[in-house]
């Protein structure tokens, strides 16, 4: 979306953060000794994903509201790098 949104595609930004919000939020549900293998499609999008959004964490409100108030942003970017061999 970001990527659509910088070649000049309406795109809105609340939008942007909800999707990077599902993505911490099913990251939060993976198994840390768990890997998964991707399509090389996907690997890229979410390597990108990762690299983007890794200066752009959430804080600790969004982990409370979901319930897990114990985790923190980069412990969840670990946590997908390290189950889709990012890490």
């Amino acid at each position: 979306m970001t990527k659509r949104r910088e070649a000049g595609e309406q795109v809105d930004s609340s939008d942007i953060e909800k999707h990077k919000k599902d993505v911490f939020r099913m990251a939060a549900l993976l198994d840390s000794g768990h890997r998964i293998t991707l399509s090389d499609k996907l690997q890229t999008d979410l390597s990108a994903f990762v690299h983007t959004v890794s200066t752009q964490l959430p804080g600790k409100e969004l982990f409370r509201a979901m319930g897990f108030p114990a985790l923190n942003a980069d412990a969840l970017i670990a946590r997908i790098k390290e189950v889709i061999g990012l890490a």
